[in-house]
């Protein structure tokens, strides 16, 4: 019974190890593409969710290279006005109220400037 546990022990640990080892060989998105990512999959979830009447002559491309020209503006800006810490926080999804709302401070910067 004990080799049994120190069998099943050791397999665990070594899993561990090797998981971990195999993870840190993984690449590291930049915060910016990060918080980019984020923005355009919020504005997917938007748009799928609604239904967006486009105007004439918009094709649904048009309104992806604007979401990715708005998504860019708030990483951009996001990176220049935020900690790394509440970048983090976003990019894990582990944001507080008041990092939302420094976010929405920049969604809105954004949203003057590319609409």
């Amino acid at each position: 019974m004990e080799l049994k546990r120190t069998v099943i022990g050791t397999a665990i640990v070594a899993a561990g190890v090797l998981g971990g080892w195999w993870l840190s060989f993984q690449p590291v998105p930049s915060v910016q593409a990060g918080v980019q990512q984020r923005c355009i999959d919020m504005e997917h979830r938007v748009l799928g969710a609604a239904f967006v009447r486009l105007p004439e002559g918009v094709t649904l491309e048009d309104l992806e290279e604007m979401s990715v020209a708005f998504c860019a503006c708030v990483a951009r800006q996001a990176e220049k006005q935020l900690t790394q810490q509440d970048l983090a926080a976003i990019i894990r999804n582990q944001s507080t109220r008041e990092v939302d709302g420094k976010l929405a401070a920049v969604y809105q910067q954004c949203s003057l400037r590319t609409h």
